[in-house]
Order: structure tokens, then C-alpha cells, then sequence
């Protein structure tokens, strides 16, 4: 007769071995969690869309930049409606509150790789180094994934439905 005590074991094991494969893909740095960081590339010669959810288990903090050795520049962006047109905009800095979760998704906050060195491959990892204001630097692998449909429609990761216009972007570097 197998003892509760060995199945216990075996069944904490198991699980844990799922819960070490399911967190792979997510980063640490003091109280901030980098979560599941993906990038979609259309064209090579286009800008590359990043992305990534930041949770603060801790006091505010903010993002401040981000590099990466696979692209001349990347930039902070977010998303206005500008009469029914949605405009991508630089922004410096963004907020993360004591305690909170801030999305960088498509139609959103994101990050924009320009001047790629080469056209990621569907499931190619992209070092993007993050740099947070008080918790200082974190270096995401970034999973590209190529646009997706599901039978349900568009999943939006695309932003083919959405009336871009990068507008008149000003940086300050």
C-alpha cells in the first residue's frame, strides 16, 4: 500500500514542476515581477511593438528607459484617441503605484524597438534591458510571436484594426 505521505510528495513535485515551467518567462527585480514579455515584428523595416505586464508588490516606482543590443533605439509609448484616430506618443516615464499592476499591451502602453538588426523569427527571444527608476535594471528575454488570428476574429495583438499615426514624435536623447 502506497503511504498518503509518498503520494503527497509525488503530487507537490509534479506540481511544482509545472509552476517552474509556467514562471520561466517572467523576471524579479527587488519588489517589481516583469511578467511574460513578447514582441510582435511585421516588417523589418517597420518598428517592433514590445510588451509585458509589471506587477509592484512594493512601494512606487517607475519606468524610466529600456535598451536593447537588437535594436538602434526603444522607446516608451502609449496610445491617444485623437478624434476617433488612434496616435502613438513617446512618453517618458511610466507610473507604477504601491501595489499596482501596469499592462504594456497592444492599443496601450508598449515599447517600440527601432532599427532592428534583422526581422525576429516566430519564437525568437529579443534581450530588452528595463530600467526602473528605484529598483534600477533588469534585463526580459522578449518571445516574438507572429500575428495571430483565432476563430473567434481578430486578437487585436496586430493592431490591424486600429487607425495608427505615429504623429510628429519628439525624443529627447
Amino acid at each position: 500500500m502506497i503511504r498518503p505521505l509518498s503520494i503527497a510528495l509525488f503530487l507537490a513535485l509534479f506540481l511544482a514542476s509545472f509552476a517552474g515551467a509556467a514562471s520561466a518567462h517572467d523576471y524579479k527585480l527587488g519588489d517589481l515581477m516583469i511578467e511574460h514579455p513578447w514582441g510582435r515584428a511585421i516588417i523589418a523595416s517597420r518598428p517592433a511593438g514590445a510588451f509585458l505586464t509589471i506587477v509592484n508588490h512594493g512601494a512606487a516606482d517607475r519606468l524610466v528607459g529600456a535598451r536593447s543590443p537588437a535594436a538602434e533605439k526603444v522607446e516608451i509609448h502609449t496610445h491617444i484617441n485623437d478624434n476617433g484616430v488612434m496616435r502613438m506618443r513617446r512618453i517618458e516615464v511610466v507610473d507604477i503605484d504601491m501595489h499596482q499592476t501596469v499592462a504594456l499591451q497592444p492599443g496601450g502602453l508598449h515599447l517600440m524597438l527601432f532599427g532592428l538588426k534583422a526581422l525576429p523569427a516566430d519564437g525568437e527571444m529579443l534581450p530588452v534591458m528595463l530600467r526602473f527608476e528605484k529598483a534600477g535594471e533588469v534585463e526580459v528575454m522578449v518571445r516574438f510571436e507572429k500575428p495571430t488570428t483565432t476563430s473567434g476574429g481578430d486578437t487585436g495583438h496586430d493592431m490591424k484594426s486600429m487607425k495608427h499615426d505615429h504623429g510628429n514624435m519628439k525624443t529627447t536623447d
